[in-house]
């Protein structure tokens, strides 16, 4: 499951949090979305270049999140980064968050353990998914992703559908 997943650690900072002391929820997002970044330039593709170099872009369609535990300010936590479905245009990514610091062994335990039984597992922060589709940049329609990656030596399709769960 190494190869499947990435660990984006994360600091919390002081302007991220709210009067009550604790993580404004819409900053989850871009937890996930600095997560799915990490995840994407190690395993896939720096998002620059696909959007530069082959004109695709993937606009957000949903996001959800569940909480768990909240955090405050200067709580340091994992993002465990996956591919949950792909169906050739469509990609939904999952984030599990994992309060202090893990190795990524424990990240990949925790996620297994996570994802087999359903249950709020001690040490867990939140669990989300973001949904998005791939486009045209020019012309902004889906597109399916059979388009050949020269960085990977294959399809973009071939490599996301590597990296699914």
């Amino acid at each position: 499951m190494f190869d499947k997943i990435t660990k984006t650690e994360i600091y919390v900072r002081y302007y991220e949090t709210d009067r009550m002391k604790i993580v404004h929820h819409s900053n989850y997002f871009r937890y996930y979305e600095l997560a799915r970044c990490d995840f994407f330039s190690q395993k896939v593709i720096n998002y620059s270049i696909l959007e530069e170099k082959y004109f695709i872009l993937s606009p957000l369609v949903s996001a959800y999140c569940e909480f768990y535990r909240p955090l405050k300010f200067e709580d340091v936590f994992s993002v465990v980064t996956f591919i949950q479905d792909f169906d050739g245009i469509r990609v939904i990514f999952g984030y599990l968050g994992i309060y202090g610091r893990s190795s990524l062994e424990q990240c990949s335990n925790l996620l297994e353990e996570y994802l087999r039984t359903k249950k709020k597992l001690d040490g867990l922060v939140c669990f989300g998914r973001t949904e998005h589709v791939f486009v045209d940049s020019k012309s902004f329609k889906p597109i399916r992703t059979k388009v050949f990656i020269e960085e990977k030596g294959d399809s973009l399709y071939n490599v996301i559908s590597g990296m699914r769960l």
